[in-house]
């Protein structure tokens, strides 16, 4: 359990809370006035979010089967389109603190990165995005990554970049090509 939340939000880490490799949070959709910090159902407690609606729609399925040395899972799992994820951390940004906000920008960059060869998954995402949800939300995306992540001397390059070691820092200009390229993906 973690948090200032009552009840505290359940959290698992793997192979240990000291040194996880893996951290599965437990997050829902806020439901009516959004009063409450967090929702047990089940012996978890989960911590209520407003805008998560977008990664819950239409999940990725993954059967895994992952057997180790004492331990397996057989099952499936639900994560998030790439696209969805993209814009929900979007959309949030100007609402989280600023050191979850960095963190997030990099997220983002991470993700939209050419690199990644996900520019194709995401674009597909995002079109099933604009039919469900209308053009205008993906635009005020599209004009916030501008905005704050657009150009090279932008501010949010510059958080982005000091969480890159200097060795393998790319250049302001780069990391402004993404964001614009994922804000272009966004105007449709």
């Amino acid at each position: 359990m973690t948090g200032g939340e009552t009840p505290p939000v359940t959290r698992y880490a793997w192979p240990s809370s000291q040194e996880p490799e893996a951290v599965v949070d437990f997050l829902t959709p806020t439901r009516g006035a959004g009063t409450q910090a967090t929702l047990a159902m089940g012996g978890i407690v989960a911590q209520q979010l407003r805008t998560l609606d977008v990664l819950v729609e239409d999940p990725l399925v993954l059967s895994i089967k992952e057997k180790g040395d004492e331990e397996a899972f057989v099952g499936s799992v639900r994560v998030p389109r790439v696209g969805a994820f993209l814009l929900q951390k979007v959309q949030t940004l100007p609402s989280r603190r600023a050191s979850k906000r960095d963190k997030d920008l990099f997220y983002i960059f991470d993700l939209a990165d050419e690199s990644r060869g996900l520019e194709q998954k995401t674009g597909a995402d995002v079109e099933q995005l604009r039919a469900r949800l209308g053009a205008r939300k993906l635009k005020e995306a599209a004009s916030s990554l501008r905005r704050d992540c657009g150009e090279p001397a932008s501010p949010g390059v510059a958080r982005v970049l000091r969480q890159i070691p200097p060795e393998h820092r790319p250049l302001r200009e780069y990391v402004a090509e993404t964001f614009n390229r994922l804000a272009d993906t966004f105007d449709g």
